[in-house]
């Protein structure tokens, strides 16, 4: 068996429905800035988060083999400031969880205008 070392993930993609609904979406509740440079508006944009970028791309543009699979994405979010990404997804309007505590630290659940599932998490100190 052949052994490779380990790939860094650097990018998500993410189907999406609405491409600008979706910019606004990720830009008010988690503050990321679109790299207007890799972008290809009105299509696909590309957002900038600490690490990894999230591509937006308008569904129908994309192959319909693509879209076809068991399930959706999940991305989780590590924060500093839960209360305050709670709030702005509350404001938002879309499905939220009241937040919670887990053995890692606090977290909840949402969903972003086209359903995906995000888990946004705030670490204990032990756990950092």
């Amino acid at each position: 068996m052949t052994t490779t070392s380990a790939a860094r993930l650097s990018n998500v993609n993410l189907l999406v429905q609405d491409v600008a609904r979706a910019r606004d979406f990720y830009e008010r509740a988690f503050g990321l800035v679109m790299d207007a440079r890799r972008s290809a508006p009105p299509h696909m944009l590309i957002l900038d988060a600490p690490g990894c970028t999230l591509s937006l791309k308008a569904e129908e543009t994309e192959d319909p083999a693509k879209r076809e699979g068991p399930g959706s994405v999940e991305l989780g979010f590590e924060t500093e400031d839960l209360e305050a990404i709670h709030a702005a997804l509350t404001e938002l309007g879309v499905f939220v969880t009241p937040i919670r505590e887990q053995g890692f630290g606090r977290t909840f659940d949402a969903r972003d205008p086209d359903g995906h599932h995000l888990v946004v998490y705030t670490l204990s100190a032990e756990n950092r």
